[in-house]
């Protein structure tokens, strides 16, 4: 689960970090960075075993529905800004 969160951070990186040769995406696009690895994670905790609820979020990540769990994802963050 960490290697496929720690990959979804890498695979947020745009082709502006990429080409300057930072290892983290930028800041200011933390939300959509955050919605991006609690995609993978959640596929990741469901694929390994460890998501013990059975929830629409769960059978979509069995089934490959990212669209799906990126709904779930964003309906439950935070809408609190700076």
């Amino acid at each position: 689960m960490i290697y496929a969160t720690s990959l979804s951070v890498v695979d947020s990186l745009n082709n502006e970090e990429k080409e300057s040769g930072v290892i983290f995406p930028d800041i200011e696009r933390i939300r959509e960075v955050s919605a991006v690895v609690a995609v993978a994670t959640i596929r990741a905790a469901v694929r390994e075993g460890v998501c013990k609820q059975s929830t629409s979020v769960a059978a979509a990540a069995i089934v490959d529905d990212d669209e799906a769990i990126m709904t779930f994802v964003k309906r439950k963050m935070s809408v609190f800004v700076l």
